[in-house]
């Protein structure tokens, strides 16, 4: 799967045909369960280079996950993960660096210089950049619903 194949199933929640059916092209065999207290559940796929985040509604009223977010890891040493095979949104790839990145999305929508975080707003949904600390590349992609 490449990166924008997910796009489809941010914001379905987790009794959706949809969402079960990606979990189980992926090979999850436990069904997310928010811990009590918790308002997000992490799927952890290190050897995929993703994680899936579901999110609790905000208004509480309701016990199914939706789908906010999607990591996509670079497959760093210290991310304790592999490298996400697939392509990344909007053309990139890991290798670019901050400078290239804005080059291609134009300037961010919003930025952390101290946390070295770009955001771009595209449609429904943002694409989140975590660069590595010289700015050499990207660290780590994010697609999910705008927060």
């Amino acid at each position: 799967m490449n990166a924008d194949d997910f796009a489809p199933f941010l914001g379905k929640t987790d009794d959706t045909a949809e969402i079960k059916d990606l979990l189980q092209r992926l090979g999850v065999k436990k069904h997310p369960k928010v811990k009590r207290g918790d308002t997000d559940v992490y799927v952890e796929l290190p050897k995929k280079g993703l994680v899936l985040v579901f999110e609790l509604p905000e208004e509480g009223k309701s016990s199914l996950l939706s789908l906010a977010d999607v990591q996509f890891y670079a497959g760093l040493p210290m991310q304790d993960s592999d490298r996400f095979p697939g392509d990344l949104p909007a053309g990139l790839a890991f290798e670019e660096s901050r400078d290239a990145v804005r080059a291609k999305l134009g300037p961010p929508d919003d930025s952390v210089e101290a946390s070295r975080i770009d955001t771009w707003r595209r449609g429904p949904h943002e694409i989140v950049v975590e660069y590595r600390r010289d700015l050499s590349s990207i660290a780590l992609l994010h697609l999910g619903l705008p927060s």
